[in-house]
């Protein structure tokens, strides 16, 4: 005796593809909710940690345009971070949110008071500043690829490495 093909009942049929497309359209949803800018990452933070980069003196360097292809084939630690303290020659950042790199509590920028101030030509580090800061190798991505906050400036980031 040969057995025939199982066949699927007609009403099953629309009743299977509504529940394949409302799994669908849940899992596209996501979480609606409004993201401050800033927020911090879910990545786990090891208490005390520290990122140290390194900031190049300004002289002599050649820049080449900013884009998101160059920033994310570069840099190896990229982070949204706020200004906690600014020392000489160096600035203690508090990360907000990590796009790249091994999640720290603590990025700080080392390097002469003149470099540092070269990174941001006509801008200071100041406290409570929002900055996105690159890094590549320990050394700090100057050329517009780390500054102070701005709309262009996230977009660049969010290009590079997503959200």
């Amino acid at each position: 005796m040969t057995s025939s093909p199982a066949r699927c009942r007609p009403h099953v049929l629309p009743l299977v593809g509504a529940l394949l497309l409302s799994g669908l359209l849940l899992g596209a949803c996501g979480d609606d909710t409004p993201q401050q800018a800033g927020s911090p990452s879910p990545l786990t933070v090891q208490p005390g940690s520290v990122t140290r980069l390194a900031v190049p003196a300004p002289e002599g360097q050649r820049c080449l345009p900013t884009s998101s292809e160059f920033l994310d084939a570069q840099a190896d630690v990229a982070v949204d971070a706020r200004v906690e303290e600014v020392s000489g020659g160096e600035v203690v950042l508090v990360p907000s949110h990590w796009y790249r790199g091994d999640p720290t509590e603590i990025l700080t920028l080392t390097g002469p008071p003149a470099a540092l101030a070269g990174l941001l030509p006509g801008v200071e580090f100041t406290v409570g500043q929002r900055y996105l800061v690159a890094g590549s190798g320990g050394t700090t991505m100057i050329c517009g690829f780390s500054g102070p906050w701005s709309s262009a400036l996230e977009r660049l980031y969010t290009g590079a490495f997503g959200r």
